[in-house]
């Protein structure tokens, strides 16, 4: 029970943490769907099930959960646990969530490609991380490089199709 209260904590601790990062360090999002959240959720139901097949577990072992002696009995449990817990996620996420979410405004898919986009707005997800920034120059010795975006040092950006960067500034002029 420690040992999942100390998760529960840890885990806690890092959605406030993701929270304050994105509230008050994150300049701006753009969305165009939200198939890959949905995605994200649904996956999440399998660590959740096993940490449901764990607490049943633990019950087992302390002998709260009764008419359970048997090894067999003791895997339907398990199972039942685990199985049920995916259920009732997927079943709540299909139901429960969108009619909490309901909105008066309709969402509209985007009219314009990514590429289309990216050669507008010179930051991306590709340029804004710094691990892919180093990696693309060290690890993979890409020509050109995907340059890590700061704001105001567009005219550094060199467009590269082949890593997702499509934005090419003019060059910089001091003297206006």
């Amino acid at each position: 029970l420690d040992t999942l209260l100390g998760m529960l904590l840890g885990h806690l601790l890092i959605y406030v943490w993701d929270h304050y990062r994105v509230l008050r360090h994150v300049r701006k999002f753009r969305f165009t769907s939200f198939k890959t959240e949905k995605a994200a959720h649904q996956l999440l139901s399998l660590p959740c099930a096993c940490l449901a097949a764990c607490v049943t577990l633990q019950l087992i072992e302390a002998g709260y959960a009764a008419g359970t002696a048997t090894a067999t009995r003791a895997s339907a449990a398990l199972a039942l646990a685990f199985f049920g817990h995916v259920t009732v996620h997927l079943a709540l996420l299909h139901f429960l969530v969108p009619w909490l979410g309901q909105s008066r405004r309709q969402h509209y898919p985007a009219k314009q490609r990514y590429e289309e986009v990216a050669s507008i707005f010179p930051g991306n997800w590709f340029n804004m991380n710094p691990v892919h920034c180093l990696r693309s120059r060290y690890l993979h010795n890409h020509q050109p490089p995907c340059i890590f975006y700061q704001m105001g040092k567009e005219h550094i950006l060199e467009p590269n199709p082949d890593l997702g960067l499509y934005y090419s500034a003019p060059e910089w002029n001091n003297e206006q």
